[in-house]
């Protein structure tokens, strides 16, 4: 046991001279604010702090120089700035010693204000003089890595370059490509500040190296100038919300020693509280780190509650993951956890002797992924007695992150602000409450009593006890709605001494004032409605709605989709439409007796059908229609169904080489009908050709007699060639067209015939089934 504790304590005395050697800033989301008089040496630089009523400066650093354009970098945790009256960077360090890093070559001296560190490790600065932004690596090794002039983006409608001297930049943590800046409300003397009209407006500007629009300054949006119009410090925080301090305006000397929140799209602006006066100032901060949030869902509850409800957010902003972190929050005594929602949010168990069953949450070694959040509720049971108390959690992180994250109550401007909660006694005297009478004529027993006062918290339980013609009811227990409790299921009667308490502590509780009377229900009968409950649109059906059994003097009331509302007994919505669909209610109500039905109506749409024509690009290829839906057809009727291949299938195709209207009539699986009509134009016409001489000499051009034609035929029946006294010479049957050894070759009995005119007969059958003959003389050349 010794060894390990000698080794222990070398251990954080190792760490500790690492620290200490490294003379680095923690990035804490802390708010630095550098400040130099009158441009005299020392500057110091001070961290923020406000305690709900002032803001005060506590020193952190104070340097023998002038420095400015302060910027924290994340990477390093130093403090990167320009030295004024030099044309030197400076990297800051935390016992008040610095480094010169580096020097703008193409400057004599900086005239800058401006500058700050993005995500990245980029450093940039505006130089006043030439309205330019230069970017510097600073981290590792000093390298100029861009520069450019600040120009109006076209959206502002200005033009040119942006001639603003800027006090001070900051990038957005989400975006380290966007550069947040202020230009001044007031037009200090011989200090540029135009245009006029964007003056006291919050500006943005691109910084994306590769952007068309790197440099361009955008208008985001006025800041409230009734509050302050001048700004020397701007700071983001760990919830990534922009903030910026006041400092005095040359001219005239007004004090804007304000701390304010503001809205980085809208512009809103919020007064946190009024400090100490600053001139020269210049602020960073370095937000990407780990924040704590803790609230509770109901500041002020009675004894009556069941549990507080505290709701934890633990944001990590940085770009790693933590693996140790110690999560701790103790609550005052008696009041022991009940409930952790969801169950280890941190990833690991809480450590022995704490969590639910006591009233302390401690964990160790906890994780939180890299820029990720982690949200989790933990319920405390109440003391049940008047008291008040503020608690707050703390997260122990790295050094270099703080070291200790105390939680933060959102719901007010103080920063790191403890959760106070305040336990009152239970008094419902000035609760509301009304009587929901009973409209079931049926059973009787659907009346309620509602009681409404802000002391009724969602999700804790109530003991409700009362008197029903003076027999004592209960205790039932019942759950409260926020800002509500209903006693259902109630039958008629007269209630009195209605007694709502704490489920925990028999002495908390409050009767409420006066009695509540149910009336029964002087009787209707039950209703029914009376309609069919599917339809198909454009059927032509009109769509009646009833009510089966006459209830004589009764007042109705319909309702149904897109707001539909009715008074008559019988309701005709008109012809059967799609907007139709949807669940009709009907209420019926006599003598304050109500009853009630629903119904399911469907009306469903025709199918939809398209026809395209198939084969369309070949010429020669028979032709088919394509019948397509977005259902399910089981009805197919084509005509004329002479002029197609089938009349009941999706795909027929098309026996005629004519012109044509086809239609469908189409059912699908739900009845429902629909037609469609389809003009065919058939582009291939009928063409036979026959010669009117031949020249059969076998020189291997126009040695047979034949039919030539298109692909309108699909083969030639009979083909007869005679001579000038009517005797057979050639018969050819039942063969293709266009194949030229198919017809006569001038011979008759292997003996050629002398030239001469002879007569020929030919028969065609076309594609389309049709039938056609031709006839005539030709000529025999040799």
């Amino acid at each position: 046991m010794p060894d390990k504790t000698i080794l222990l304590f070398i251990s954080a005395l190792l760490l500790h001279v690492h620290i200490a050697l490294s003379q680095t800033f923690p990035c804490s989301g802390d708010f630095i604010i550098s400040i130099y008089q009158l441009g005299e040496a020392p500057t110091t630089s001070y961290e923020i702090d406000y305690n709900g009523q002032e803001v005060s400066f506590t020193p952190i650093v104070s340097t023998d120089l002038v420095f400015n354009s302060a910027g924290f970098n994340r990477l390093d945790n130093f403090i990167y700035a320009a030295q004024i009256y030099t044309n030197n960077i400076l990297r800051v360090k935390s016992d008040g010693t610095y480094e010169v890093v580096g020097s703008e070559d193409q400057l004599v001296e900086w005239e800058s204000a401006a500058g700050d560190v993005n995500r990245d490790g980029i450093f940039v600065l505006q130089d006043r003089a030439e309205f330019k932004l230069y970017f510097y690596e600073v981290s590792e090794q000093f390298n100029r890595v861009n520069e450019v002039n600040m120009l109006w983006h076209p959206s502002t409608g200005l033009e040119g370059r942006c001639e603003l001297p800027l006090d001070d930049v900051v990038f957005d943590p989400s975006d380290p490509n966007v550069l947040f800046a202020y230009q001044r409300a007031w037009p200090s003397q011989g200090f540029p500040n135009q245009p006029a009209d964007t003056r006291g407006y919050l500006i943005k500007i691109n910084t994306d190296f590769q952007s068309p629009e790197f440099g361009m300054v955008e208008i985001v949006a006025p800041v409230d100038d009734s509050i302050v119009i001048h700004l020397g410090g701007l700071f983001f925080d760990a919830k990534k919300e922009l903030y910026a301090y006041g400092s005095v305006v040359p001219g005239p000397i007004l004090e804007q020693k304000k701390l304010i929140r503001i809205d980085k799209l809208t512009g809103e602006t919020t007064l946190i509280g009024e400090g100490p006066i600053a001139t020269g100032v210049d602020g960073c901060s370095c937000p990407y780190t780990l924040d704590l949030e803790k609230t509770v869902k109901k500041n002020i509850i009675t004894c009556a509650d069941e549990y507080i409800q505290f709701e934890f957010e633990l944001n990590n902003s940085a770009e790693i993951d933590f693996d140790d972190l110690v999560f701790a929050d103790t609550f005052p005594a008696g009041m022991e956890i009940v409930s952790v929602e969801p169950e280890n949010p941190l990833s690991v168990s809480p450590s022995p002797g704490t969590g639910i069953g006591t009233n302390i949450l401690h964990y160790q070694n906890a994780f939180q992924a890299a820029n990720a959040k982690t949200s989790f509720t933990v319920r405390v049971k109440n003391p049940g007695t008047s008291t008040s108390f503020c608690n707050q959690a703390f997260l122990q992180v790295p050094d270099d992150f703080g070291g200790t994250v105390l939680s933060d109550d959102p719901n007010t401007n103080v920063f790191s602000d403890s959760s106070c909660v305040e336990v009152t006694a239970f008094d419902l005297s000035e609760a509301m409450f009304t009587a929901i009478q009973p409209k079931n004529c049926l059973s009787q027993d659907d009346g309620e009593i509602r009681i409404v006062s802000n002391l009724f918290n969602e999700g804790n339980t109530f003991l409700v006890s009362y008197l029903l013609d003076g027999i004592l009811q209960g205790p039932f227990a019942i759950e409260a709605m926020d800002g509500f409790l209903i006693i259902p299921n109630l039958e008629p009667g007269l209630y009195t001494d209605i007694t709502i308490g704490s489920s925990i502590e028999e002495t908390c509780f409050s009767i409420l004032p006066g009695s509540v009377g149910l009336f029964v229900p002087l009787g209707i009968p039950d209703i029914n409605i009376d309609a069919v409950q599917e339809f198909c649109e454009q059927s032509g059906q009109e769509i009646l709605l009833s009510t089966e059994g006459a209830v004589e003097n009764a007042n109705f009331l319909w309702t149904g989709p897109n707001g539909f509302q009715s008074n008559d007994p019988i309701v005709n919505l008109g012809v059967a439409m799609t907007e139709h669909s949807g669940t009709y209610y009907v209420e019926a109500e006599k003598d304050s007796c109500y009853v009630f039905d629903s119904l399911q109506l469907l009306v469903r749409p025709i199918p939809g059908i398209d026809i395209n024509l198939l084969n369309e690009e070949d010429p020669c290829e028979l032709k088919s229609l394509q019948l397509q839906s977005n259902t399910i057809l089981t009805e197919i009727d084509w005509m004329p169904a002479a002029m197609l291949s089938c009349e009941d299938c999706p795909n027929p195709s098309i026996l005629t080489l004519n012109d044509a209207t086809f239609q469908v009539q189409v059912s699908d699986q739900f009845g429902c009908q629909n037609e469609a009509s389809f003009e065919f134009e058939n582009i291939l016409q009928k063409s036979v050709y026959i010669p009117n001489s031949f020249s059969p000499n076998g020189d291997g051009i126009n040695d047979y007699f034949n039919i030539h034609t298109n692909c309108t035929i699909e083969t030639i029946l009979r083909f007869q060639v005679y001579d000038r006294w009517g005797n057979l010479l050639f018969e050819n049957q039942n063969f293709d067209p266009n194949f030229e050894q198919s017809g006569w070759d001038g011979k008759f009995q292997s003996k050629e015939l002398n030239t001469g005119v002879y007569v020929y007969w030919t028969e065609v059958l076309y594609i389309d089934g049709s039938q056609e003959i031709f006839k005539g003389d030709f000529s025999l050349l040799r």
